[in-house]
């Protein structure tokens, strides 16, 4: 009994030794490594876009085009990735495009994480008539289409990013809190939770110092992955046209622009489709390498 005690007063010890295990076998997994490193440089560009980009997105630059009015293929002298139909220059327009990407993409997981959260511990923990009204909810978000759904309140609002930011995360919490709930109710039975019950402490406590620090590690490796799909769906919701208003540069909206040329200009759909591949394929792999090594670690 005083081991299950000791465990119960001071869960931390208990919490870091399994987040050093995560990292443990994170550092010894090499494509952790890579395509860790890749969304990290994706992070750095979107900070650093404004000191990065060579030129301004927006600009329409005169020697943007050529004598017959052709945007200017990669490698054109002043513009390394050519221009677009407009003139203006694709390397700065898809650094610019990788800040509003991860702006998206991180912002909407915040929210959904949140969400999916407090909805999922408090539906596991307490059970009962809140885990039953909170998990037909869920089944009701599950059950909707997701991207039409996301596209109708993108366009009923002003479309900006705050307004995208909102509705791929506030729709997205269902798959997050199913997650949680599950995770919690195996922590609600076991020895330290129950020792916590027996010592008087509050609800709140025993959420807060046992559930939470328990079930974050997992929900976190879930939201890796969420990132990459925030992304795609943003992509998504731009090539429609239902994104950050014309001229934002963005990958989605600069797919959607070059498709139209991909027989003379096919480097105008090509490059921010490779920069969407990129990004959702780092993120997710990243995830599934992180969700590994927390489920190897319980």
């Amino acid at each position: 009994m005083s081991v299950v005690q000791t465990t119960a007063e001071h869960p931390e010890v208990r919490l870091v030794r399994s987040r050093s295990s995560v990292f443990r076998k994170l550092l010894h997994q090499p494509r952790a490594w890579v395509f860790g490193g890749i969304a990290v440089i994706l992070i750095f560009v979107a900070i650093f876009a404004p000191v990065l980009a060579p030129l301004n997105p927006d600009k329409i630059y005169p020697n943007g085009l050529s004598s017959i009015g052709a945007p200017l293929p990669p490698g054109t002298r002043g513009f390394v990735l050519g221009t677009d139909d407009l003139g203006r220059d694709i390397l700065s327009r898809l650094i610019w495009g990788t800040r509003i990407s991860m702006i998206v993409g991180i912002g909407a997981t915040v929210v959904t994480l949140v969400l999916g959260l407090i909805i999922g511990i408090s539906a596991g923990y307490f059970g009962g008539t809140i885990d039953t009204c909170f998990m037909r909810i869920a089944d009701m978000f599950l059950a909707f289409p997701f991207i039409l759904f996301v596209v109708f309140v993108a366009t009923i609002f002003k479309p900006s990013l705050t307004v995208i930011i909102l509705a791929i995360g506030v729709l997205g919490w269902a798959p997050i809190s199913r997650i949680a709930r599950s995770r919690t109710l195996d922590l609600r039975n076991s020895l330290f939770v129950e020792a916590a019950v027996t010592q008087g402490l509050s609800h709140t406590r025993i959420i807060w110092k046992h559930i939470f620090p328990n079930v974050v590690s997992t929900i976190l490796a879930y939201g890796m992955l969420q990132v990459g799909t925030n992304i795609m769906f943003e992509s998504a919701l731009s090539y429609l046209g239902a994104g950050p208003p014309p001229p934002t540069p963005d990958w989605g909206a600069m797919v959607a622009e070059g498709q139209g040329a991909m027989a003379t200009a096919p480097w105008l759909f090509f490059l921010p489709g490779v920069c969407i591949m990129v990004a959702v394929v780092s993120f997710n792999l990243f995830g599934d390498s992180w969700l590994k090594a927390t489920e190897t670690t319980r």
